[in-house]
């Protein structure tokens, strides 16, 4: 299942039911947003901490 799969699936879940399993909802969620936001969350995290550390801000 790819990312265009995972929304379509989240989308026609929202719709039809009124709810749905956490784990579920939790895999797709994580196959939408595999690599996007989360890494660069990560990415942008470790590089301030590393600019603090060079100028010796803690």
């Amino acid at each position: 299942m790819n990312r265009h799969d995972a929304r379509r699936e989240l989308t026609r879940l929202l719709a039809t039911q009124k709810t749905v399993r956490i784990s579920r909802l939790r895999k797709l969620l994580n196959i939408i947003d595999i690599d996007g936001c989360e890494r660069q969350r990560v990415q942008m995290g470790k590089k301030i901490k590393r600019i603090k550390r060079m100028r010796g801000v803690r």
